[in-house]
């Protein structure tokens, strides 16, 4: 399944800190022509059950290299 993860804010700084329902991210960022923002670089994802994907996002969702540990 795919995990597509979007914010309504941004910190006005090079990483985005965001709680979301299934864990939280913490990272590099995208920012929409709405100001809204996304997971885009590299990032840090903890998911709720203690998983966490360390690794590249685009478009708010893991691709490229990264580890699930």
């Amino acid at each position: 399944s795919t995990i597509l993860l979007y914010g309504r804010w941004c910190i006005q700084m090079d990483i985005f800190v965001h709680t979301y329902d299934t864990g939280i991210y913490s990272g590099e960022f995208k920012k929409d022509k709405d100001e809204s923002c996304y997971p885009h670089g590299s990032g840090t994802f903890e998911f709720n059950n203690g998983d966490v994907y360390s690794g590249s996002f685009k478009d708010g969702a893991p691709s490229g290299y990264g580890t699930l540990t």
